[in-house]
C-alpha cells in the first residue's frame, strides 16, 4: 500500500521525487535557477548530502544536463529575466526548499536568498510568507519520511 503522501509522487512526478514548480519557467529561467541554487547550497561552505540530492532532483525535473564546475556562476538581470510575481515566487520559494534540503537553514544560504529576493524586488511581506511556506514544507517532508522509515 503506497503511504497519503506517496501518491503525491506518483500522480506529480516520477517515483522518489516531487514535481514541484520549476516546470513553469522556460529552459532560461531553469537554467538561471539552477545557478542560483548551486549559490545558495555554497554559501555556508559544506555540502550534505541531502543538498546534492535535492540538485540532482532539480536537474531531472527540469531536463537539464548537470552543470560541471566551469559552468556558468552568474545571472543576469533577475528583473527581467524573472519578470513576473509569479515565476519570482517559484524562484523564492524553490531557493528556499534547497535550502531546507539538509534540514539547516544556515544564515549564509538565507541571505544570498535574501539577496535574491531583493535584486527581484521582494520584500517583507511577500518574503515572510515564502519563508514560513518553506519552513512549514520541510518540517512537513521530514514529518513523511520519518513516518515512511517507521512503517518500513
Amino acid at each position: 500500500m503506497i503511504p497519503w503522501y506517496g501518491y503525491l509522487r506518483v500522480v506529480r512526478s516520477s517515483p522518489g521525487s516531487v514535481r514541484m514548480f520549476l516546470h513553469e519557467l522556460t529552459t532560461e529561467q531553469q537554467r538561471a535557477f539552477l545557478i542560483l541554487a548551486r549559490q545558495v547550497m555554497a554559501a555556508d561552505e559544506r555540502l550534505a548530502m541531502q543538498e546534492v540530492e535535492r540538485l540532482e532532483a532539480l536537474y531531472r525535473e527540469t531536463g537539464l544536463p548537470a552543470e560541471t564546475a566551469a559552468g556558468p556562476d552568474a545571472v543576469g538581470d533577475m528583473n527581467y529575466l524573472f519578470a513576473s510575481p509569479r515565476v519570482r515566487a517559484v524562484v523564492l520559494l524553490e531557493l528556499l526548499l534547497v535550502a531546507h534540503a539538509d534540514d539547516d537553514l544556515d544564515p549564509r544560504e538565507n541571505a544570498v536568498i535574501r539577496d535574491v529576493a531583493e535584486r527581484m524586488e521582494v520584500y517583507d511581506d511577500d518574503w515572510t510568507r515564502f519563508s514560513a511556506w518553506a519552513a512549514r514544507y520541510a518540517a512537513l517532508r521530514r514529518e513523511a519520511e520519518t513516518y515512511e522509515t517507521q512503517r518500513s
